[in-house]
């Protein structure tokens, strides 16, 4: 769970990746009591049942897809989709809608799905 020690933290990562001043997401929106997390979690698929989701981008400003060894995360690029080499322990950082309005179009809001009936679950 994020923290607002840890919260600082990413947002000075992401205003570095993103070359933006520093303290610049701070500062951008002063009223934290709009700010939310969503958790989702999903259960394995099996060799003839998919839970992943269909194709879509995020209205957030960020989403983080915590890694496992499962995979079957895709990106669409140049109109193919592109999976997403799954390295346990790592985090993917998806620009969501709202990146995308506020800074010109400089981002772009990835669109991405996952594609679970690929990567059946090895446990």
């Amino acid at each position: 769970m994020f923290t607002p020690e840890s919260s600082s933290v990413v947002e000075a990562i992401l205003n570095e990746c993103l070359d933006l001043p520093p303290n610049f997401l701070h500062e951008y929106n002063l009223d934290r009591s709009w700010d939310f997390m969503v958790s989702l979690s999903y259960s394995p698929a099996t060799e003839t049942e998919s839970n992943g989701l269909s194709e879509h981008q995020d209205g957030n400003c960020f989403t983080f897809v915590f890694q496992d060894d499962v995979g079957g995360l895709e990106v669409l690029k140049d109109g193919g989709w592109i999976p997403v080499i799954p390295i346990e322990g790592s985090i993917i950082v998806n620009i969501g809608d709202a990146i995308q309005s506020n800074q010109s179009s400089t981002y772009k809001s990835v669109v991405f799905w996952f594609n679970f009936k690929i990567a059946v679950h090895k446990g």
